[in-house]
């Protein structure tokens, strides 16, 4: 039983590390794009609710396994691009199978999505359809 509470309360502690940090990331894509010139972020909350009539909804933008972030940059051309932007904490978070799906269907539709280990992989892609490498 020790063994079991000391193996519990780890993977307790790793699970917060690993929501903490991506909850960082997020902080860091919306302070590093908020205020440049020609991009402008929205954090997409879906969710699930049901309303006091009893219906279901879906709220944001795309529906379940939609990416955490839609952001908009302005070409050399002047035309508006829209990135999808799913942030994960690290290597080893996986995409949901909902994840999955809408990735596949976004790239069949010709959508730019970035799965985002780190600010890195956000500026890279912000910065490609910035210099017009981005269709």
């Amino acid at each position: 039983p020790r063994g079991f509470v000391k193996f519990f309360l780890w993977s307790l502690h790793l699970g917060r590390a690993s929501q903490e940090k991506g909850a960082s990331l997020e902080r860091e894509i919306e302070v590093t794009f908020g205020a440049r010139a020609g991009v402008v972020v929205h954090r997409n909350m879906v969710a699930h609710a049901t309303l006091k009539s009893g219906a279901q909804v879906l709220t944001g933008l795309g529906g379940k396994g939609a990416p955490d972030f839609m952001i908009e940059v302005r070409d050399p051309r002047g035309r508006w691009v829209c990135v999808w932007v799913e942030s994960k904490n690290g290597d080893h978070a996986k995409l949901t199978r909902d994840q999955r799906d809408w990735h596949a269907a976004a790239a069949l539709l010709g959508r730019h999505v970035v799965l985002a280990r780190s600010i890195h992989d956000v500026v890279g892609a912000v910065e490609r359809v910035q210099q017009g490498a981005m269709p």
